[in-house]
């Protein structure tokens, strides 16, 4: 019995030694190195990433990595890592994680093999304590760099001119023309490989006629090549043959005024006034940018000078002439000035003016005293409609003008100019109301007129004793006439025989 406690207890220390050594055991975990090209020239550069596996998680990683200095050089790492000038210090967080890259740099120096070796340890922590190791290495070959066989040049420049066609590395050759007062030429030119000579570049007199200028690259490796520019300068004539068809195909070019106008063709800079919008129109084979109306009158197109300055906004006619537009830009609009009717009644606060701007003179009204002289009034197209506006140049802004115009009084006609427009065609000429109004007037003075014939009528008839019930149909109104002529005669008769003022005479009258 107590030899098998004995062997019992033997077993679970065996045991038990066992596990302490393998959780204190070190792991053997791996490593390896890649690399971006295992051949390099000197100059060129080379990527080494390092890749780390362990066989637990790990929280960090240390090691170091040697490198050979006379034909290696540090360029750049993923992390900061300490270099000595041969041996790279490295230390990783592995964040418990079993696997992670390191990428380092190098640029070769010089010729030779550009050996590398690392060796990296593992620490796991924590109660597991478990530790890992690796180790790996390689080597760059560096070799001397080639001499460049590039002999390409990237550019060429002219002082005059433009080539034709337009530059190309593999195009060799090349046509300039220019104009009879170029008597020289300066020629410039760019290698793209920077050990490449170029041959062939100055200034150069011109002949009349063709001139070939050749530039010649050489580059590091000893390969040439040419290119041929030739120069064609041309007679007197040709010149001013060639101004004119440049001039006629020139679509930014205008002539107003016997002054050179240039279009400015990309307008994307200017400020959008209210009511208009960004639009193009074609010219002679070419797009130019316009700022459209939204009401369809306006397009207008921006032109400077030959320097570029003196901008001004101008249209477009139909027989392809431009015209200046005269306008103010304020609080984001623009007031297009147009022309004032033939026939305005001004108000007497008004005098006609004269607005100077940017060499423009334009026709206004200004206020007739002396202390509004800042102030110019304006027919002025805005947002889609025409109004008077006034413009106070000092502040420079703008508003609407009420005041400048009055209704003057309706002549009147005389007799005879009246009397050549008959009645009816007065009426015809009235509107509803007022021939309504007529017609009634008329209507009444006919009632009134007829009133007054049967009250006439009703008396002679209470005179002559008729009854009241009714006038005859067969009553003739001409004995009316008769009888009213014979009372007036008795009637004077009686006033001639009797005594003035007598009392015969009155009672006469009184029985009459």
């Amino acid at each position: 019995m107590k030899k098998a406690v004995s062997v019992f207890i033997a077993v679970v220390f065996t045991l038990c030694m066992i596990s302490v050594q393998a959780n204190a055991a070190v792991y053997k975990d791996s490593l390896s190195i890649s690399l971006s090209k295992k051949e390099v020239t000197v100059g060129g550069t080379v990527t080494v990433t390092l890749t780390y596996n362990a066989k637990y998680d790990m929280t960090v990683v240390t090691g170091q990595l040697k490198y050979n200095r006379a034909v290696l050089q540090l360029a750049s790492s993923s992390e900061d890592y300490n270099d000595t000038g041969s041996v790279i210090n490295i230390a990783a967080d592995f964040n418990r994680t079993r696997s992670k890259s390191i990428q380092l740099k190098f640029k070769a120096t010089a010729a030779g093999e550009g050996s590398l070796s690392c060796s990296m340890q593992g620490f796991s922590g924590g109660t597991d304590d478990s530790e890992g190791s690796a180790a790996a290495g390689t080597a760059i070959t560096v070799a001397e760099a080639k001499p460049s066989s590039n002999n390409n040049l990237s550019s060429i420049k002219l002082s005059e001119g433009s080539l034709n066609p337009e530059f190309r590395q593999g195009t060799l050759n090349y046509t300039v023309t220019v104009k009879n007062s170029v008597e020289k030429i300066t020629l410039g030119a760019n290698a793209v490989a920077g050990d490449s000579v170029v041959d062939g570049l100055g200034t150069f007199d011109l002949s009349v006629g063709e001139n070939k200028l050749s530039i010649t690259v050489k580059a590091a490796s000893g390969d040439r090549k040419t290119y041929t520019v030739t120069v064609k300068r041309m007679t007197e004539e040709e010149t001013r043959e060639a101004e004119i068809a440049e001039r006629e195909n020139n679509p930014l070019l205008f002539v107003t005024g016997g002054e050179d106008r240039y279009l400015v063709s990309d307008i994307s800079a200017l400020a959008v006034p209210e009511g208009y919008k960004l639009s193009s129109a074609e010219r002679k084979g070419a797009e130019i940018g316009v700022l459209e109306d939204n009401a369809g009158k306006y397009k207008l197109f921006w032109a400077t000078d030959a320097s570029g300055g003196d901008g001004a906004f101008y249209t477009e006619g139909e027989d392809g002439a431009f015209v200046r537009v005269n306008a103010i830009l304020t609080g984001g609009r623009i007031y297009i000035i147009e022309p004032f009717g033939e026939e305005l009644a001004v108000n007497e606060m008004f005098v006609p003016g004269k607005y100077e701007a940017d060499g423009v003179s334009i026709d206004c009204y200004k206020y007739a005293e002396e202390e509004f002289s800042d102030f110019y009034v304006f027919y002025c197209y805005v947002n889609g409609e025409n109004g008077y506006y006034i413009f106070d140049a000092a502040q420079n802004t703008m508003q609407r003008e009420p005041l400048l115009l009055y209704k003057p009084p309706k002549a009147v006609e005389s007799k005879n100019e009246a009397s050549k427009e008959s009645y009816i065609d007065r009426f015809l000429e009235l509107d509803a109301t007022a021939k309504t109004v007529v017609l009634l007037l008329a209507f009444a003075a006919v009632m009134i007129i007829t009133l007054i014939v049967l009250l006439i009528v009703k008396a002679h008839i209470r005179r002559k004793g008729v009854s009241g019930d009714g006038i005859s149909d067969e009553f003739d109104f001409s004995s009316i006439q008769d009888e009213y002529a014979d009372e007036d005669g008795a009637r004077d008769a009686a006033q001639t025989s009797a005594p003035v003022g007598g009392e015969n005479a009155k009672s006469d009258e009184d029985g009459f």
